[in-house]
């Protein structure tokens, strides 16, 4: 065995998964024996983060998703189709009106990113052995009863559950991966974990349980036309996904609209119900558009938090301009 694992018990209210994750490995400096993808990685998402919200957000799931095809599903056809796609949108002329000249760097450093993948080959693989206890404050090593069907998840993408016996088997890539175990909504732990190519390693989570624990995802607006939703819409549906991975919820706890800098404008839980699907209806469009008006051109930012029929809590942003018309700051 070749590993380094560092467990912590986190009391936060919010757990950022996938995205924090991604957001971690574009800040952190370059190790020398880093997979060199990796730093074209974290270079396109930096470039990308400095355009504007609604196009930022779509360009990293494309560029996020780009980089899990390549390194966790060693895939790098599909990371390339997903970096294709970024580009594609990128170039969109309807999306370029948003910031003129300012797509060069962003366009450079995803087709770095894109080549990378193409000839670079896939990490190795390591094996984790999991085990999940409960936090037991009584002993030295904080280890109570195992923990059964936890949820376990590499790099904020769910992997594999715990069996009756509080263990786990998964294969993740060689080098630096986040490990995660949750039981919905109430206990956590986090370890982080350095594995060699063709090694195995023992990962103890010890779950700290009594908080609150709330998973990150994408909320897809279906009456958004590119980052505008127009004026007179007359439906609106807001789907929660992770990665591709569709998330229905059983019921809403908040939907708001907020400003840019994400200050509250106004709630309109009343005006949402939960669809047959698991997802966000709005009941009366007419007055989420009467309450929007004010705000036309500005931009806006929704914010909603709901639950999942296995008591998960989700949390999911999305950036718009309401209306046509002049660009506001």
């Amino acid at each position: 065995m070749d590993a380094t694992v560092r467990t912590a018990r986190r009391g936060a209210a919010v757990v950022a998964l996938w995205a924090a994750a991604c957001a971690a490995a574009a800040q952190a400096p370059p190790r020398a024996d880093e997979h060199a993808c990796r730093s074209a990685y974290a270079q396109a998402r930096v470039a990308v983060a400095a355009l504007h919200d609604g196009l930022r957000e779509r360009l990293l799931q494309s560029t996020d998703r780009g980089w899990w095809h390549f390194w966790h599903e060693r895939s790098p056809s599909s990371a390339a189709d997903e970096i294709g796609e970024a580009l594609a949108l990128l170039r969109d002329p309807a999306e370029a009106a948003w910031e003129p000249g300012a797509v060069a760097d962003p366009e450079a450093a995803l087709q770095a990113f894109g080549a990378c993948v193409q000839r670079a080959p896939p990490p190795g693989r390591a094996r984790l052995r999991i085990a999940a206890y409960e936090l037991h404050e009584g002993r030295p090593d904080l280890r109570g009863a195992p923990v059964a069907d936890a949820r376990i998840a590499v790099d904020g993408i769910e992997a594999a559950r715990t069996g009756a016996d509080g263990r786990a088997e998964l294969e993740v890539p060689a080098g630096p991966v986040e490990v995660r175990a949750s039981v919905p909504s109430t206990a956590l732990a986090l370890a982080e974990v350095q594995a060699a190519p063709g090694t195995e390693a023992d990962v103890a989570l010890v779950l700290d349980s009594g908080k609150e624990v709330v998973s990150t995802a994408h909320a897809a607006i279906d009456a958004l036309v590119g980052t505008t939703l127009p004026e007179g819409f007359d439906r609106l549906v807001v789907r929660l996904t992770e990665g591709r991975q569709h998330r229905p919820v059983r019921y809403l706890d908040r939907f708001d609209i907020e400003d840019g800098a994400g200050n509250t404008l106004f709630r309109f839980d009343d005006g949402v119900a939960v669809d047959a699907g698991g997802d966000l209806r709005c009941i009366d469009p007419a007055a989420l558009a009467a309450r929007l008006a004010p705000y036309r051109g500005r931009p806006l930012r929704l914010s909603v938090q709901a639950v999942d029929a296995d008591g998960v809590t989700w949390q999911a942003e999305r950036a718009f301009r309401y209306g046509a018309g002049p660009v506001l700051p």
